[in-house]
C-alpha cells in the first residue's frame, strides 16, 4: 500500500459535525495503523467565505480527540497548510487544457465538462473505480444521467469542487482518497478528469455515512456539532461512539491510540448507519462504570 492520503478540511464552520468528525477519525487511524502520511488539504475554493479562525478551531478540536499530525503533514508545500485559494493559476492551466481540446461546454458563464466530448475523445463508456471496502464498482457513463459537469464559474471567478481535487490529489502524491460514500457518484467524474488530464488513477476507500433516523438524511444543524457533544459527554464517550457507531465490532475505545492499534479497514461498514440518542447514552453509562472501577481499584 503506498503511503499518502489527506484529510480534506472546509473553512467555513466555527465547528465540526460529527459526520465528518468521524470521517477524520478513520482516515486518520487508517494513516497510522498502514504506516502512512495524512495531510491537512483546505477547501476553500470560496475564498470570500473562509475564515482561518475556524479552520484553526477544527484543527484544535481533532487534536483534542487524539489526532496528532507531524509538523511535515502540516507545512506541507511549504505552507502551514495546503490552501486551494492559493492555486488557482494551477487549476486555471488543467482548465484551459481541457477547453483547448474542446472536452468543455459553456453557458451563462459557467464551463463544464462535456460528458460526449470525453467518450468521443477516450472511447471510454464504461469506468472501473477501485475501492478498498466495495472492491471494483464499474459506472456506465453513457447512461450516468450525466450531460455536463460544472467546473468553473467565470462570472465569480470560482472553481467547484472536481479540479482542484483531482490536482491537489496528484500535486500532493496522493494514493488514496479516503472520503464519505455520498461522494461515491463523483468519483467516476474525478477519474475522467485524470484520464484527459494523463493523471494515474488512485484507490478510493469511500467510508460510510451517519444518518438521521428520522429523515434518513445528512446529520444537519447545530445540535449535531461537535462543541454541542462535548458540552454534554466526555470526550472518551464521544470518541468512543464515532469510532464504533461505523465500524463491525463491539469492543470500546476510549482513546484513538488503543483503536489504530487493533484497526482493520475491513472491519469498517459497508452501508451508512443512523445516529441515536440512545446508543451515545448507553456508552456513556459504560464509560461511568468504567471509570467507576478504576477509581475502586485504586482507592
Amino acid at each position: 500500500m503506498k503511503n499518502k492520503t489527506y484529510l480534506g478540511i472546509s473553512p467555513f464552520k466555527e465547528s465540526m459535525g460529527i459526520g465528518p468528525m468521524r470521517t477524520f477519525l478513520y482516515i486518520y487511524s487508517f494513516a497510522r495503523k498502514y504506516d502512512m502520511s495524512a495531510y491537512i488539504k483546505c477547501d476553500d475554493t470560496n475564498f470570500n467565505s473562509r475564515n482561518n479562525n475556524f479552520l484553526l478551531k477544527q484543527l484544535s478540536v481533532l487534536n483534542d480527540f487524539g489526532v496528532k499530525l507531524t509538523k511535515e503533514e502540516l507545512n506541507y508545500f511549504e505552507s502551514s497548510i495546503i490552501y486551494q485559494s492559493k492555486n488557482d493559476k494551477i487549476y486555471l492551466n488543467y482548465l484551459n487544457k481541457l477547453i483547448k481540446n474542446g472536452m468543455t461546454s459553456e453557458k451563462d458563464g459557467l464551463v463544464s465538462l462535456d460528458i460526449k466530448a470525453f467518450i468521443n475523445k477516450s472511447g471510454i463508456r464504461t469506468l472501473k473505480i477501485n475501492d478498498l471496502l466495495k472492491n471494483n464498482i464499474y459506472f456506465n457513463i453513457e447512461n450516468s444521467g450525466y450531460s455536463f459537469i460544472p467546473l468553473y464559474s467565470k462570472t465569480d471567478k470560482h472553481f467547484l469542487f472536481h479540479i482542484p481535487c483531482v490536482v491537489d490529489e496528484y500535486l500532493m502524491d496522493i494514493s488514496i482518497s479516503i472520503r464519505g460514500e455520498d461522494k461515491i457518484s463523483i468519483a467516476p467524474i474525478h477519474d475522467m478528469l485524470r484520464i484527459l488530464f494523463d493523471i494515474p488513477p488512485i484507490q478510493y476507500l469511500h467510508l460510510p455515512l451517519l444518518l438521521d433516523f428520522s429523515t434518513k438524511k445528512r446529520l444537519r444543524g447545530g445540535d449535531y456539532l461537535v462543541d454541542k457533544f462535548v458540552s454534554k459527554y466526555p470526550k472518551e464517550v464521544i470518541l468512543s461512539y464515532l469510532l464504533s457507531s461505523g465500524y463491525n465490532k463491539v469492543e470500546k475505545f476510549w482513546n484513538i491510540d488503543n483503536f489504530i492499534d487493533k484497526f482493520d479497514y475491513h472491519l469498517i461498514k459497508k452501508s451508512s448507519g443512523f445516529f441515536k440518542w440512545d446508543d451515545i447514552n448507553d456508552i456513556s453509562k459504560i464509560y461511568y462504570n468504567f471509570k467507576l472501577r478504576d477509581v475502586n481499584k485504586f482507592a
